[in-house]
């Protein structure tokens, strides 16, 4: 058993969301425990714990897929607690799976142009995107169910982004990736940093990832926070092995 310490909280002025004590689960099985946290607007945030710690259920509770059994979502100042997935994600709010789910019959360029049609976006702003992904305007006219799981994480992120979301959220993006591709999508992450629009949380594994991109390192165990790591120093000596999980 993990000494958890208390709940941890980051409360900040210019939060774009905020979580106030919430428990969520799935049915009568509770993951997530008190959880309290806000987030600043166009920070690039981590969360890290080991299998079962709640982090998928953490991203899958501030997108809508599941419901909190008691406590607040606030996104910027507006209460959406109760709001399903698809109201969040026209506010700003997008969640893109670990699966890597896309339409397979579907060429790149279609799927594109789905996502632009949704979120009223244009082709320009299309271009624009594929901008960040010289190896799917290669692709642009191939089915989905060719490409690599590495082009297909591309494709997704490439749909987040074009979505126009304001706060990004992606469930394990290196997962399972070569690390030439994992180098790929490094270097599409420190562009969104520098470009400083987005509000970025992922779900990560992927040490050295996060050490490098982070701007904030939530640790989650047994459903609880029982760190936050905002000090850019330790974020790049950052060591899960302290934390026994």
């Amino acid at each position: 058993m993990i000494n958890l310490k208390p709940n941890f909280e980051i409360n900040r002025d210019n939060s774009i969301i905020s979580l106030d004590n919430v428990n969520a689960g799935y049915g009568s099985l509770q993951v997530l425990f008190n959880i309290s946290f806000g987030i600043p607007d166009r920070s690039f945030v981590a969360i890290v714990g080991r299998n079962g710690a709640g982090k998928t259920t953490l991203l899958k509770t501030i997108s809508g897929f599941i419901k909190p059994y008691s406590g607040k979502i606030i996104y910027k100042g507006d209460d959406i607690t109760n709001l399903p997935p698809y109201k969040r994600a026209q506010m700003g709010l997008v969640y893109l799976r670990q699966d890597k789910r896309i339409f397979d019959n579907l060429t790149t360029k279609e799927c594109l142009e789905i996502t632009a049609y949704a979120f009223n976006k244009s082709k320009n702003d299309i271009e624009k995107v594929l901008e960040h992904f010289p190896r799917l305007k290669e692709r642009i006219d191939s089915k989905s169910k060719f490409l690599s799981g590495g082009e297909r994480q591309m494709l997704l992120l490439a749909q987040g982004l074009l979505s126009g979301a304001e706060i990004l959220m992606i469930d394990e993006p290196s997962e399972g990736l070569a690390a030439g591709i994992i180098r790929e999508l490094s270097k599409v992450f420190i562009e969104l940093k520098k470009e400083a629009q987005k509000t970025i949380i992922v779900v990560e594994q992927n040490v050295q990832l996060v050490r490098m991109l982070a701007d904030i390192v939530i640790v989650l165990a047994e459903g609880k926070i029982i760190d936050i790591i905002e000090d850019r120093s330790s974020i790049e000596n950052l060591d899960l092995g302290k934390y026994k999980i």
